[in-house]
């Protein structure tokens, strides 16, 4: 073994080491060397297009893959499969893939490896029944995503909100006044929910 520099304080970039043997009586032989790179510098981009931000969805249009894009800062880039998101309901519980959990739940990706900053598509076809699950309910729910490249440096995109609301609105009849009536009547009503209404 040799000492070896902190390599916290060193250069980013190609680093070559070769040993040599020198036996007894002086004869000496130099090994192949070989090469690694240095890269302590974090991913640039771990974001999310789907959802989308700010977006409402109900039962039927939630999206049940989500999607977005992962890049390293002009490093190493990314091993396959690497970039990961987390999927929050409205009280901070993650989903884990086939419920809720309080504890922190990242679900994998697919995605290509890539080399220096060249973006990847990343997707995940397998996220369970989120949508239909019991502990799903209405409100705000967050995602986000973490690149790590071939280093292990590691960067968390911005989160991505949307609204999640599978409840039916409910409209109560408060009046109808006259009633009964051959020539026109007045309905009185309303409802616990915001959104347009008809009277049938």
């Amino acid at each position: 073994s040799a000492a070896m520099p902190s390599w916290a304080s060193q250069d980013e970039g190609t680093y070559t080491v070769r040993a040599a043997a020198t036996d007894k009586v002086g004869n000496s032989f130099n090994g192949t060397p070989i090469t690694f790179t240095l890269d302590d510098t974090n991913p640039m981009t771990a974001s999310v297009e789907t959802p989308a931000n700010a977006a409402l969805y109900n039962g039927a249009t939630a999206p049940t893959a989500f999607s977005g894009k992962a890049a390293d800062n002009a490093g190493v880039g990314l091993n396959t499969n690497t970039t990961t998101f987390t999927l929050q309901r409205p009280n901070g519980d993650y989903w884990n893939g086939s419920g809720w959990q309080a504890a922190v739940s990242n679900r994998p990706t697919t995605h290509g490896a890539t080399s220096a900053s060249t973006e990847a598509s990343w997707s995940s076809n397998a996220l369970g029944n989120w949508v239909g699950n019991a502990g799903t309910i209405d409100g705000t729910y967050t995602v986000q995503a973490k690149a790590t490249d071939r280093a292990g440096n590691t960067f968390t995109g911005s989160a991505v909100s949307f609204t999640f609301d599978k409840t039916a609105p409910l409209v109560t009849i408060d009046s109808v006044v006259p009633n009964p009536t051959d020539d026109g009547t007045t309905v009185t009503w309303h409802a616990n929910d915001n959104g347009s209404y008809s009277v049938r």
